[in-house]
């Protein structure tokens, strides 16, 4: 997957953690576990090869903190 829609989903798993999502057949589980079934499902399918998943997801987590932080400071600046 790119990394970009990634970033995008990890992003929405994380601000909807308690969201029930479906996976294959009918498999459901919080969206907060989403990313990491994604990861898991991609090793089965790739054959193991994880590395451009790997880069993928670290840049999803860098995106989500930097996105968590600006918001934290926006809301700070307005209430002062």
């Amino acid at each position: 997957m790119d990394p970009l829609i990634l970033s995008v989903l990890y992003v929405w798993c994380q601000l909807n953690k308690e969201m029930i999502v479906t996976f294959w057949f009918g498999t459901r589980f919080k969206a907060q576990f989403l990313p990491w079934v994604l990861l898991g499902f991609n090793m089965i399918l790739g054959g193991g090869s994880v590395s451009v998943s790997s880069k993928s997801w670290a840049f999803s987590l860098v995106t989500y903190f930097i996105t968590l932080n600006m918001s934290i400071q926006e809301i700070k600046v307005e209430a002062n």
